[in-house]
This record gives structure tokens, C-alpha cells and sequence, in this order.
């Protein structure tokens, strides 16, 4: 069966805001579905893709070139998808499988073959199997969460009581760290860049948070945390800047 299938280009080089259809077009590609396959190979029907900040890099085409974006060609990233076909029994038919860091391809199938076979890793055997919605494992159970609960449980060591700062609060590692160290017993003040942004913080569970491109940062810390800060979780540079 010849499918019309859809994939993301990278069209045009974008040094600020992306503007849709312009830097990034969808564009139909004819594939067979139905081709016999080489050996190894496998189908993946991808599901989800995970749009993450190192996208800006990648679109500014900024060296060196790690990030998975080629002009003309397919957009790479994380992608997560099913096993459509195989001939290769690692990668079972059905089988829900995830890829590596700017290793996926962002288009609706895409024939795994040669040196890309082990681009993807096998999260479950049985997609029908999962007690959770499948796009978590691109938030919560991926980079994100990892490196939100790594970084704070690993290197920060947390006790109940103390207080934390987190900088790029609204990121998406930066809002799973205040709602882990909230669940912990920590008060959590956090900041972002617009107002919005930091409404967003408060509904989450945050106990205090601050646009930092508005406010004096010292005099807004000494508010938020009368008690002094035990553990700074720093997701962007601009606490670095100013404190320095």
C-alpha cells in the first residue's frame, strides 16, 4: 500500500520566532507500507513527538550540528511510536518503542533500517499493555522527569522543611521539580518570564513564584523565602547573571 506520508522539513535557517510554514513545513513523501523488508528492518508508526527547548538551537543552525536538523530534510528528535512491521525480533510488531536523543524521525512512518536499528529502544512489548497514557513517557517518565528527579533527589538531597528555589520554573523540567519538592515537604519558590508564566506556577502548587524579567530578584527572594534558600535548582542562566 503507497501512503502519503507526512513529515516535518526543515525548511529555512530561524534566528528568532519560528513562523509556521516558513521554517518548518509539513510535506507528503509516497511510501509502501506493504515493500518487503530488509533484514533487521522494521516500521515504526510514530505517535508522539516531543518538542524541546534545544529545537532553537537546531533551527538557528547553530554548530556544532547535534540536533538533528538538516536544511531540506526531515526534522529529527524524540519520537515515540508502534511497531507497524518487523523483520527483526527485538522489535516486535506492536511493540511501543521510543528513540534516542534527535535520533527520530518526525514524519507519520519511517522504515528503521541499517546503522538506524538501534536508534530506538523497546519501552513495551505490548502498546495495548500500558496503565499510563503513552505521551508520558515523552514528559514526566522522559528526559524531563528524569532529569527533574535526578538532579533533585541525586544532587540536592532534599528534607522535608527546607526551602527551594528554581529558576525556569515553568519549564518542563522546571514545574515537575516544584511539584516533586512540594510532595516532599519542601517550600518551593520559583521564577519565570511572564506573568502568565508564573500564574501557571502558582496553580501547580507553587508556594510563591516571580516574573523575573519585572522584579528586583534579591528583594523578591528575601520576601518569598524569609527563611533563606537551603537548594537552588538553576534551569536557565539569568540567577547565575544577576548574582554574579
Amino acid at each position: 500500500m503507497t501512503f502519503n506520508n507526512q513529515q516535518v522539513i526543515f525548511a529555512q535557517e530561524c534566528k528568532s520566532l519560528p513562523v509556521p510554514g516558513e521554517h518548518l513545513q509539513v510535506r507528503g513523501s509516497s511510501i509502501d507500507l506493504d515493500a518487503p523488508l530488509a533484514d533487521g528492518a522494521y516500521i515504526v508508526k510514530h505517535l508522539y513527538f516531543s518538542i524541546d527547548p534545544y529545537f532553537r538551537h537546531g533551527l538557528a543552525n547553530f554548530p556544532p550540528n547535534i540536533w538533528g536538523f538538516q536544511l531540506g530534510q526531515v526534522v529529527r528528535g524524540v519520537a515515540l511510536g508502534v511497531v507497524s512491521r518487523s523483520s527483526n525480533p527485538k522489535y516486535p510488531q506492536g511493540a511501543i518503542v521510543i528513540s534516542q536523543f534527535a535520533k527520530g524521525l518526525f514524519s507519520e512512518y519511517s522504515i528503521i533500517q541499517g546503522s538506524e536499528q538501534e536508534h530506538y529502544q523497546v519501552l513495551l512489548e505490548d502498546g495495548k499493555a500500558s496503565k499510563i497514557p503513552l505521551s508520558n513517557y515523552l514528559g514526566v517518565l522522559g528526559v524531563a522527569g528524569m532529569t527533574g528527579y535526578y538532579g533533585l533527589f541525586e544532587h540536592g538531597k532534599p528534607k522535608a522543611g527546607e526551602t527551594i528555589f528554581v529558576s525556569g520554573a515553568a519549564g518542563g523540567v522546571g514545574q515537575l521539580v516544584g511539584q516533586l519538592a512540594k510532595l516532599h515537604g519542601l517550600h518551593v519558590v520559583g521564577s519565570a518570564g511572564t506573568d502568565e508564566k508564573v500564574a501557571y506556577l502558582k496553580e501547580i502548587g507553587y508556594d510563591g513564584a516571580f516574573n523575573y524579567k519585572k522584579s528586583d530578584m534579591g528583594a523578591k527572594l528575601a520576601e518569598l523565602c524569609p527563611n533563606g534558600i537551603d537548594l537552588v535548582f538553576e534551569n536557565d542562566c539569568h540567577v547565575r547573571n544577576q548574582w554574579s
